[in-house]
């Protein structure tokens, strides 16, 4: 089984929208439904699986710090909807997309006459998106505290695409599993709110692979072409943690700023991954 690790930080600042409307019919709750969309600016650095799997693997550069990798940064727009009734059930679906096309690290390579050199590796271009969907329980633990928990569901997509002059390799994840969500938000004063969440999820579906690789046999003029095809019993799971720590400035009723940090740490791992490998030309 082949496992990789994807793990990313973020920066984010956060601008809140929220539309009340409140019944004032009598024999109703006098919570009023509540609309929000939440724009963030989140201020990336994406840590690939390459990078983690070499420093596990390679004793002679585990000292490679992560300030090292370049290419790795980016800023990313996700949106978050929601919707509170006054019952106090929140529904709540979340996108991101991220993307890293020039990544690269550092590395160094010992040769046979004892000499050491430096040398620069460019990683795997990734594409991954996640779409979350969590229904929750509101739970005002007092007027100072207040709980969001509850179940949700999680889908992953993730393509990478790996080319060099010997070897041509595509994968496609798609996937799709449960997810447990809770958040903590406490109220300092009237204006100021710090806040907590965290969200578990597993998720799991088809995987797509095709790899195809030049090899050359001690002559140039010996050259053989392989066709890497996987199992179509093959897939992808992916396990993983989200948190997400944070303080909210009311400007109004309706307006606030949010800034804090969110991270996440995903370990993807291959079921029946099995292959077969046909030799093309010689």
């Amino acid at each position: 089984m082949r496992k990789i690790t994807f793990l990313a930080a973020f920066l984010l600042i956060v601008i809140t929208t929220s539309l009340l409307a409140e019944e004032n019919q009598p024999n109703k709750s006098d919570t009023p439904k509540q609309f929000e969309i939440i724009i963030k600016s989140y201020n990336l650095k994406y840590y690939p699986y390459e990078y983690y799997r070499r420093k596990s693997f390679d004793s002679f550069n585990g000292s490679i710090g992560s300030e090292y990798l370049g290419g790795n940064r980016d800023t990313i727009t996700p949106i978050q909807f929601s919707y509170t009734s006054p019952s106090q059930w929140k529904w709540q679906a979340s996108y991101q997309k991220i993307h890293m096309t020039n990544g690269n690290s550092p590395g160094l390579s010992m040769f046979y006459d004892g000499s050491v050199r430096y040398y620069e590796t460019y990683l795997t271009p990734t594409l991954r998106t996640d779409s979350n969907l969590h229904v929750l329980k509101i739970l005002e633990a007092s007027q100072f505290l207040q709980f969001e928990l509850g179940p949700g569901i999680r889908g992953i997509r993730r393509n990478i695409t790996y080319r060099n002059s010997l070897t041509k390799s595509e994968v496609e994840n798609e996937a799709a599993g449960p997810s447990a969500y809770l958040k903590i938000v406490g109220k300092i004063s009237k204006n100021w709110k710090l806040y907590a969440s965290f969200d578990v999820f597993y998720a799991e579906g088809p995987a797509r692979s095709k790899n195809r690789m030049i090899t050359y046999y001690n002559n140039p003029d010996t050259v053989i072409l392989y066709d890497t095809k996987y199992s179509p019993k093959m897939k992808s799971i992916f396990r993983g943690f989200e948190y997400e720590l944070g303080a909210s400035y009311s400007l109004t009723e309706t307006f606030s700023f949010i800034f804090g940090i969110q991270s996440n740490a995903t370990l993807m791992s291959y079921k029946d991954r099995t292959y077969t490998r046909y030799t093309i030309s010689k």
